[in-house]
């Protein structure tokens, strides 16, 4: 009769798997959270890299045709120029970011190269950009980390 009236010990309570549970699900929050940003940042970079290649090629390749003086690209006529025969639309972003043309950092062929702006200091690929900072593919912030 004694070992009837015993309680078997041998398991977990549901109280104690309820909380194992929220516990874990807690931690998983917090990781996936991190891992968003993290993920979310890296494309962003990726996302200027890409752009100013793009535009750097458009530009090398509208130079290397001749199709007029290195002078018509300053300014804000560049996509008018390079939309639709080198690009194919408008770029922009991410964010507030969007592109020009560099007044001195030239390339080894003697042509400008594409430099990303942000007039309102928007934050891209994780970094805030002071209003009116240009960098171009080769001194873009985080590739100095």
């Amino acid at each position: 009769m004694y070992r009837l009236l015993q309680r078997n010990n041998n398991g977990f309570t549901l109280t104690e798997l309820l909380v194992a549970v929220v516990i874990l699900g807690l931690l998983t929050a917090v990781g996936v959270t991190a891992a968003y940003r993290t993920i979310t940042v890296n494309a962003e970079r990726k996302m200027v890299e890409n752009n100013l290649r793009m535009i750097d090629a458009a530009i090398a390749l509208y130079y290397e045709e001749g199709k007029g003086k290195i002078e018509e690209l300053k300014g804000d006529n560049l996509f008018e120029l390079l939309v639709p025969d080198y690009l194919p639309d408008v770029i922009s972003g991410p964010g507030t970011a969007r592109y020009r043309i560099s007044d001195i950092v030239m390339t080894d062929r003697e042509y400008p190269q594409a430099q990303v702006v942000c007039d309102d200091g928007d934050e891209v690929g994780g970094y805030p950009l002071p209003p009116m900072s240009h960098y171009t593919i080769d001194y873009l912030p985080w590739y100095n980390e």
